[in-house]
């Protein structure tokens, strides 16, 4: 049995936790901080340029790479306006220059390598909805148990299967306890104790209420948290479809009876009947032994045909 679920999404977006405000805020924050001990440090081109990064590196990892790019602009302005005003040599110019060159180079690879960290971390958290979203809305019951065949998760299709209302109450309880027929959960344990993948094996199990449900099983062993061995199991319920293969199978012997009997009927009326005037004028003893079974061979060989 299938259970209807609603339909999924095609795509998951991960849209930023923050609010635009307060990752701009952050940035807008974090360089006017940089302010203070650029104003001490104003004769020290290097020092109130680490500020300054310190500051956008702030930024990109809060904000990401926009809001550290607005902090980079503002604190090249504030530090070209350090660097570049007032009486200096043009050696000081240019290694000025040299710096502030060196600095946006710096600070675009702050925000790239933030950049490149806050996508594969949206691609990951994307990539964990959708999986969760395909085993949560999956048609078939699946759930992991660990060696001792305790159930540790479940998806809501096998809880409506087997009659839970939530995954509490099925977690927890071994898979040996769903199995009213203790050697069917033997071969189960067999297959899973060989840690080799197994598909198609029928099992009845026993729902909630105590009524009992046939299962498809199929499974494989997966390594778990701190290199233990888990196993994830997928279960079908194949209940109406057992119910409709025995009622086919029922109607397949009686159609065979029926047939049987048509052909018996068919094999007297082909053999005509039989004349009692000829049959007592015949002297019994007179007839060849060989025409006694004549009829009987065309009975029989018609009822083979």
């Amino acid at each position: 049995m299938r259970v209807k679920l609603p339909l999924l999404r095609t795509r998951y977006d991960v849209r930023p936790v923050r609010a635009p405000i307060l990752r701009y805020g952050v940035a807008v924050l974090s360089v006017i901080l940089a302010l203070i001990p650029a104003f001490l440090l104003s004769n020290v081109v290097e020092s109130r340029l680490l500020v300054f990064a310190v500051a956008i590196m702030i930024s990109a990892w809060y904000g990401g790479w926009k809001p550290g790019l607005a902090a980079t602009s503002f604190a090249l302005t504030v530090s070209a306006y350090f660097a570049l005003t007032g009486e200096r040599s043009a050696a000081d110019q240019h290694r000025a220059l040299l710096d502030l060159g060196l600095f946006v180079f710096v600070a675009a690879l702050i925000c790239w390598f933030n950049y490149a960290l806050r996508t594969a971390q949206e691609g990951l958290q994307r990539s964990e909805r959708n999986f969760r979203s395909l085993v949560t809305n999956a048609p078939y019951g699946i759930c992991r148990c660990d060696a001792r065949g305790i159930l540790r998760d479940a998806n809501p299709a096998l809880m409506t299967v087997l009659g839970y209302e939530s995954a509490a109450e099925l977690i927890g309880i071994n898979l040996a306890n769903l199995h009213p027929d203790s050697q069917q959960w033997f071969t189960l344990a067999d297959y899973l104790r060989s840690l080799q993948p197994f598909q198609a094996l029928h099992a009845e199990w026993q729902r909630k209420d105590g009524t009992p449900v046939v299962m498809r099983l199929s499974g494989r062993a997966i390594e778990g948290e701190r290199n233990a061995t888990c196993f994830e199991l997928f279960a079908e319920d194949v209940t109406e479809q057992r119910a409709l293969e025995a009622q086919l199978r029922r109607r397949g012997k009686l159609a065979g009876h029926e047939l049987d009997g048509h052909r018996l009927l068919h094999a007297v009326d082909a053999f005509g009947p039989v004349d009692d005037s000829h049959a007592a004028l015949a002297d019994p003893l007179q007839q060849p032994e060989a025409a006694d079974d004549v009829p009987g061979e065309r009975l029989l060989s018609l009822w083979c045909a």
